[in-house]
């Protein structure tokens, strides 16, 4: 019975630390990605202006930027269903 218990606690911690890194990893691409100066492309049609499409690094940030909050939500999902499934 102990070892059920235990053995969901460590994959509870493993999960725990997964989701702090991507957490972390959240964090430092959004301070890297304020930096870029990409701007929203809707507020700027409102106002009239227009820039082009972001190239290079800052596809890149904002790709990562929009992907890593999926990971977050998608990990915490899958890993609390494989806690469920092997404790």
């Amino acid at each position: 019975m102990w070892h059920i218990v235990i053995e969901a606690l460590v994959h509870l911690s493993i999960l725990a630390l997964a989701l702090l890194g991507l957490r972390l990893l959240r964090r430092y691409t959004a301070s890297r990605f304020v930096h870029s100066g990409v701007h929203c492309p809707t507020q700027l049609a409102a106002k009239g202006q227009y820039e082009a499409p972001p190239r290079g690094w800052n596809v890149l940030y904002l790709i990562i930027h929009l992907i890593i909050p999926r990971l977050i939500f998608l990990t915490a999902t899958i890993g609390s269903f494989l806690i469920l499934i092997y404790s």
